[in-house]
């Protein structure tokens, strides 16, 4: 199995890099040109896909995608004779936003056709011929505060060195030498200075920063866009830890279900533990009810976890999804042990059952039951003779 994950990653590896479209061939009989030839896309390791798209271009629909998958499949063909289709999936932040395309190669050329829409013939572009799209802050002059014109201080003294011609296209009419962010806390003047110097949140931002900068900036129009990112953070944090939280549960429950079938070894072989569930039907029932229950609880939270992020994905950044499906990754092995474990104390369980456990334990959980489909009425001589007919049934089977 590890082998053929490492064949598939190899046989991908052509793929990784950045793509041209040179071409695209309508299959609807429009000979016209669609306006796309020119744009990028960069399939990365991850998965990810980004795209850059010219000013004037048409826009496509997977234009809008920001994952992908190679997928194989097996075609058959006439003589019994069967060939390999490798497609290509684009995925939106929405589940319906699926675009495949079925992929040919050839050095470093790859047709994309995507049936009764369009054929997409791409280039790949080598390292130096792609054109670094890192954008331009001005961090480094709000860190080295050259040629600045404005000190603003904090509360606790700190000055920090601004320029007014980079704050007043930031946030323009408002009057930076008479400003009332003047004595705030260091770590507001921090998060807003980065913001007005680099556009973005700093990282590393705390929630109660973020919640003293919406309380502190309120009632300073020009600071809105500002609240607003900051209002945007701790929704997504907040989706975050719900998610985080869905998970933890999920493993709570597991362990609650094998802490209920759990039972201590006797000392001396071939005794049965005083604990042990086959031993007391009432609490074996009990165990197998409370087992149940948690179990549909685990069942729920996942559905409430694939259900918060099919919905909310779309609003975290594209970084901060890939962090949760990191972190979800990392808990399947844990997991995984779980069940290993449930198992084992399951079966440790099942080892400690004789004949006259399993006829103990059917007497308790099969009630008296009236059949009368098939005529047979739970009462009097008949009913016994059903009644032991079921137990031994049941017995045999455990």
């Amino acid at each position: 199995m590890a082998r053929r994950n490492r064949d598939a990653t190899s046989a991908e590896e052509k793929y990784y890099g950045t793509w041209k479209i040179v071409e695209c061939v309508s299959l609807a009989g429009s000979v016209d040109t669609s306006g796309i030839e020119g744009c990028q896309f960069q399939l990365y390791e991850n998965n990810d896909v980004s795209w850059k798209v010219p000013d004037g271009s048409e826009i496509m629909p997977f234009f809008n995608s920001d994952t992908y998958e190679f997928v194989k499949r097996i075609k058959p063909m006439i003589g019994g004779h069967e060939t390999d289709v490798t497609s290509l999936k684009f995925f939106g932040t929405c589940a319906e936003h699926v675009i495949e395309f079925k992929v040919k190669t050839s050095d470093d050329l790859m047709l994309l056709t995507c049936e009764r829409c369009c054929i997409l013939q791409c280039q790949k572009m080598k390292s130096e011929d792609v054109e670094l799209d890192n954008p331009y802050c001005f961090t480094p002059a709000l860190e080295e505060g050259f040629f600045s014109d404005v000190v603003i201080k904090s509360k606790s003294g700190r000055e920090f060195k601004l320029h007014s011609i980079l704050l007043n296209l930031a946030v323009p009419g408002h009057n930076w030498r008479l400003s009332p962010l003047n004595g705030m806390p260091d770590n507001i003047l921090s998060t807003v200075f980065h913001y007005l110097y680099k556009e973005c949140l700093p990282p590393g931002l705390s929630e109660d920063t973020a919640r003293d900068c919406i309380k502190t900036l309120s009632d300073i129009k020009e600071f809105d866009t500002f609240i607003k990112l900051c209002q945007t953070f701790l929704r997504n944090t907040a989706l975050r830890h719900q998610i985080v939280s869905l998970i933890d549960d999920m493993h709570a429950c597991a362990n609650r279900i094998i802490d209920l079938f759990k039972c201590k070894k006797p000392h001396s072989k071939g005794m049965m533990p005083e604990d042990a569930l086959v031993a007391n039907p009432q609490k074996l029932c009990y165990v197998i009810k409370q087992a149940a229950r948690e179990g549909a609880v685990a069942c729920s939270k996942l559905v409430l976890l694939c259900d918060l992020f099919a919905r909310r994905s779309g609003e975290l950044p594209q970084e901060e999804r890939h962090d949760i499906i990191r972190y979800a990754h990392s808990r399947l092995p844990i997991f995984i042990k779980q069940v290993q474990e449930f198992f084992e104390v399951f079966e440790y369980q099942l080892m400690l059952m004789g004949p006259d456990q399993k006829q103990e334990i059917a007497s308790y959980i099969l009630p008296e039951v009236m059949v009368t489909d098939l005529g047979i009425v739970g009462r009097g001589e008949g009913n016994k003779r059903f009644q032991s007919t079921k137990l031994a049934t049941c017995a045999r089977f455990m």
